[in-house]
């Protein structure tokens, strides 16, 4: 029985990663977005880093790392709401190109 179990398992994970080779986490959506933050007088530069945290209605949404308080939302024209200059406006295409979208694989 072990052995079933392992072979089972072995196809599986290869099947999990064939899958997950071929797309982020939940579909052609990135798992991960960077947007770089200029210095200002009440921060030093930096970057704010989002992960996917589900989709509703094919539509992914992003919440950041850590504790910091900005949104990431994508627009209905597929472009990026958020507050923070370097993402805002900008599509996940553009930041993908850019090297600043990318997948877990």
């Amino acid at each position: 029985m072990p052995v079933t179990l392992r072979g089972s398992a072995i196809f599986v994970g290869a099947l999990f990663i064939s899958i997950s080779a071929e797309a982020g986490i939940f579909g052609d959506a990135p798992d991960v977005v960077i947007c770089p933050l200029e210095s200002t007088v009440n921060r030093e530069a930096g970057h704010v880093v989002f992960y996917i945290d589900g989709t509703e209605d094919d539509t992914p949404f992003y919440k950041p790392l850590g504790n910091n308080p900005v949104q990431l939302s994508v627009n209905d024209n597929g472009t990026l709401d958020t507050r923070i200059p370097s993402c805002a406006g900008k599509s996940l295409d553009e930041l993908r190109q850019g090297g600043l979208a990318f997948d877990f694989n």
